[in-house]
């Protein structure tokens, strides 16, 4: 009788810590605030590239900063040591929004590698591409 009894207060207990936990879960909001910036189909970014023929990518900006954030971006290539501007702008999203954007370049000069970046607010993302 009174292993039924002290069972009966363990499961009780654990129930209660159990539902304890999952109010804690959902109702503790996260404070947590950063922005995600990444390229769009990053496998197919352009590689190998000819002299004066224009290329594409896109990049997204997904503000998770809890508030309405301004993003002022650079887009632009680096030749050895030497950076050439592609473009700038800005763009503000709401908590949660995302904005994804096309860029277009060409390289005129000759080069071995060339990094071709995108930078927002103190974040950079950038890859490499090479002379066909």
């Amino acid at each position: 009788m009174e292993e039924d009894t002290l069972y009966n207060i363990l499961i009780a207990i654990s129930i209660i810590g159990i539902i304890v936990i999952l109010v804690l879960i959902f109702t503790t909001k996260t404070t947590e605030s950063f922005t995600e910036l990444y390229f769009e189909d990053h496998q197919n970014l352009p590689n190998e590239i000819n002299l004066n023929e224009e290329y594409s990518f896109e990049f997204t900006i997904h503000n998770l900063e809890n508030e309405k954030t301004n993003y002022n971006y650079k887009v632009y290539e680096v030749i050895d040591d030497i950076t050439y501007y592609i473009d700038s702008s800005s763009t503000t999203l709401d908590h949660n929004s995302t904005a994804t954007i096309e860029e277009t370049f060409q390289i005129s000069q000759d080069f071995e590698t060339a990094k071709i970046v995108v930078e927002i607010n103190d974040q950079e993302i950038h890859f490499w591409v090479k002379q066909w």
